[in-house]
């Protein structure tokens, strides 16, 4: 795994369960063969799914003055890339199919990572005024 990229190896290190890093590591390279035999290029695949997977910002719960409110926060590049790939995750088959399938709609801005994504987006927007409540 020496030739692959830093995003193939967070990407393995999101896969990996129970400390086994070499099953992660051949499932990783399982996904990019079946994107290169897709005919699209692995590392582009997946740079553009995360980068449009990952959202801009998130929504958390604040409490103040005795009332709850959902506050949009934006995320760092590095917290966008984590979304990125819980998003992607979250929404596929533990296979190898499945989840090159996923990589390839959401590089392509389809499938359910983004549209989870646009939800988050959605809900961000119709609370943007209780931005004001996000240095408590």
């Amino acid at each position: 795994m020496r030739d692959i990229s830093k995003l193939s190896r967070l990407f393995s290190s999101r896969l990996m369960k129970n400390g086994k890093k070499s099953l992660s590591d051949k499932f990783v390279k399982q996904v990019l063969l079946e994107l290169k035999l897709s005919k699209e290029s692995p590392k582009e695949v997946l740079t553009l799914a995360v980068l449009n997977a990952g959202p801009l910002v998130c929504v958390k719960n604040v409490k103040s003055r005795g009332k709850t409110f959902q506050v949009p926060f934006p995320l760092t590049p590095k917290q966008q890339v984590s979304k990125g790939f819980d998003q992607i995750l979250s929404n596929t088959s533990f296979n190898s199919g499945g989840i090159a399938a996923e990589l390839l709609n959401a590089s392509t801005n389809r499938g359910k990572s983004i549209k989870s994504r646009r939800l988050i987006h959605q809900t961000a927007r119709n609370n943007r005024a209780f931005v004001g409540y996000r240095w408590f």
